[in-house]
């Protein structure tokens, strides 16, 4: 009867210590969307598969559950490949974000960059939470470049490695006060390009594609398909 009670009362602490359990990959909303900025800067001619990278969020997100990602929640991930242009195949670079943790929490994720967010000066200060405009590249429009059929998170090979095949870097615009410094740049000739399996691959043109450290991105959450898991 003691053991019992001493069972039930750890029980107890532990509930009133994290009352709001946070959710598992496979509760999160379908397609969750995340701003975040990148914490250092990646380069084709410098980084490796395998790399770690870090991001932080830039806003609230709503997870499920009721239970909230905080503002500048860190956001890991590695490099899952990348290679500069070499001859008539571009630069590319495949990155993703699989956990977020802040204060007594971790979240696992698979996240890859669906777009840009740059920041324009606003008098008005009041217009300062709008993310909206990253949010708007529909899934419908990455699945129609999906003909490219890429299925690993390689090297994705000479087939279907076309920058005329990818989609451009949606630049999501948002609007800060006229106190907020304007540090962020364009990133010029960046392209998406969707793998059958979900995974968002960025080529460049470029003889080398950079994403420089304080660029705003958002992630979108992609699990695997069912059929791949």
């Amino acid at each position: 009867m003691r053991i019992l009670w001493l069972v039930l009362l750890s029980a107890l602490t532990i509930v009133a210590q994290n009352p709001q359990a946070t959710p598992s990959a496979g509760q999160l909303p379908n397609n969750l969307s995340i701003p975040a900025q990148l914490d250092a800067t990646v380069d084709t001619k410098k980084c490796k598969a395998g790399d770690v990278i870090e991001m932080r969020t830039l806003e609230p997100v709503l997870v499920g559950n009721g239970q909230v990602m905080p503002e500048h929640t860190k956001l890991s991930g590695r490099v899952e490949g990348a290679a500069s242009r070499q001859n008539d195949k571009p630069s590319w670079l495949l990155l993703v974000i699989d956990r977020a943790e802040w204060k007594g929490h971790s979240l696992p994720l698979r996240a890859f960059i669906i777009s840009q967010i740059t920041v324009k000066a606003s008098v008005q200060a009041e217009n300062d939470s709008a993310f909206q405009g990253a949010l708007d590249m529909p899934d419908a429009v990455l699945n129609r470049r999906s003909h490219a059929q890429l299925t690993t998170q390689g090297d994705p090979g000479s087939s279907g490695l076309s920058v005329s095949a990818a989609h451009p870097l949606k630049d999501g615009t948002i609007e800060k006060g006229q106190a907020q410094q304007l540090s962020y740049q364009r990133l010029d000739d960046v392209h998406l390009l969707p793998a059958s399996n979900g995974a968002i691959y960025l080529l460049s043109a470029k003889d080398h594609l950079k994403l420089p450290s304080g660029t705003m991105f958002m992630l979108r959450n992609r699990p695997l398909p069912a059929s791949r898991q």
